[in-house]
């Protein structure tokens, strides 16, 4: 039998805290884009000459690769860790250096050890996130070796639990639910061989998808916030 846990109290702290940084993020996001679009599309005025023409993709391929922290609902936060994120991405220019494309993001998240009952279970409950959907992004080129780039995302997410026994065949699927979810980016990346790149991103998402412990076998309070994540992780530009 399971043993009841107490869900922990400061969840209005935690929500107040997490509020906070989404409006940081978001916020951030937006100022960059002015900051960068109004401070490199200026051209430069050295003797009076036009500045070279940079290279810039016209279509790209970018793939990531990080680890996910759960930044809310607290239960699952509490409950569950992040294994692995990766995403992908197809975009185009559209105008200027404004993009539009498709992307998919995968994550992962499992609980081997219950609290307070370390090594104890046989069984490991793991959580899959899977969210494809589109995109706008800004992409800026220093020069032909270095760029920045912005996108926010949204799309369809679906949310899905399973438990598996360690040295058996044993897969339970313990519920699955779907949503919406909306992302914002950054990333910098050093150009390789003109069409290949390798950098870092930052990437936060939102989840339309409430996480409520019992009915995965955790006998925490439910909370109504959503969930949120903040990953950080390799990125890999494929452009032309």
């Amino acid at each position: 039998s399971l043993a009841r846990v107490k869900a922990p109290q400061p969840s209005n702290f935690y929500s107040c805290q997490t509020g906070r940084a989404f409006s940081l993020l978001f916020y951030s996001f937006l100022a960059g884009i002015l900051f960068w679009g109004n401070l490199f599309s200026q051209e430069p005025e050295e003797n009076n000459f036009p500045s070279p023409q940079i290279k810039q993709f016209k279509h790209s391929i970018k793939a990531g690769a990080g680890l996910p922290l759960i930044l809310s609902n607290n239960p699952f936060r509490k409950t569950m860790d992040g294994v692995f994120s990766v995403s992908g991405s197809a975009d185009f220019l559209v105008y200027k250096n404004f993009t539009a494309g498709l992307n998919y993001g995968y994550e992962m998240f499992d609980n081997a050890e219950l609290k307070g009952n370390k090594g104890r279970r046989p069984d490991v409950t793991k959580g899959f996130i899977s969210s494809p959907g589109t995109g706008i992004g800004y992409e800026y080129f220093f020069n032909d070796n270095k760029m920045l780039f912005f996108s926010a995302t949204g799309g369809y997410s679906k949310i899905k639990f399973i438990r598996a026994v360690s040295f058996t065949d044993s897969v339970s699927n313990l519920f699955h639910s779907e949503g919406f979810h909306l992302g914002f980016s950054t990333g910098y990346s050093i150009i390789i061989e003109e069409t290949g790149g390798i950098g870092f991103y930052l990437s936060y998402k939102y989840f339309d998808y409430v996480f409520d412990p019992k009915k995965i076998s955790f006998i925490y309070e439910p909370e109504n916030n959503k969930n949120q994540t903040l990953t950080f992780g390799i990125l890999f530009i494929l452009g032309y």
